[in-house]
């Protein structure tokens, strides 16, 4: 406390702020505002390519945009999705064989810089997950209830469960989360 007690801070109100420079260099890269988009494992749950949107919609106002290792989108095509390289997270896993992939697909991407996690060596208690269904509940009644949530929404469960685009997908959160 005594160091931010040591910082005195000048209010200036009604100032011109219309020629305000808020860019900085990240990494090598100008950037128009202080910050990025972090990366958000399986994006794609809340909007149809959602890690694409995403991408388009950092690079559209010049900011960085890191994509999940648990993205839903498949790293080549976020890359086919924008004209930038991005950032790519990686967390740290058991399976080195499969990480090992992932950084080669990384620098095959041209991805501007490598975000290591490294804060869950122990998944937490995503109790959210479990009433969602995302998570939790195996065997019939679990696949039961998954059922009656895509039948509820028919357009979303073909978009995400069935299009031959998500195979990769499934097979990836199989490989991590369900381990």
């Amino acid at each position: 406390m005594a160091d931010l007690e040591a910082i005195e801070l000048r209010q200036r109100v009604l100032r011109d702020v219309s020629n305000l420079d808020l860019s900085t260099n990240f990494f090598g890269s100008r950037v128009s505002l202080p910050v990025a988009l972090a990366p958000i494992g399986l994006a794609g749950l809340n909007a149809r390519r959602g890690e694409v949107q995403a991408a388009r919609a950092a690079e559209e106002v010049g900011i960085p945009f890191c994509l999940s290792t648990v993205s839903a989108c498949a790293l080549d095509e976020v890359v086919r999705g924008v004209k930038k390289p991005f950032w790519f997270q990686l967390y740290m896993m058991r399976d080195r064989a499969f990480m090992e992939d992932l950084l080669a697909k990384a620098v095959a991407a041209h991805c501007s810089a490598l975000v290591f996690t490294v804060d869950m060596p122990v998944p937490g208690s995503r109790y959210r997950d479990v009433r969602s269904g995302l998570a939790g509940a195996t065997g019939l009644w679990g696949r039961t209830r998954r059922l009656a949530q895509a039948l509820r929404r028919p357009r979303w469960a073909w978009t995400w469960v069935f299009a031959a685009a998500h195979i990769h997908c499934r097979r990836l959160v199989s490989a991590i989360l369900l381990r």
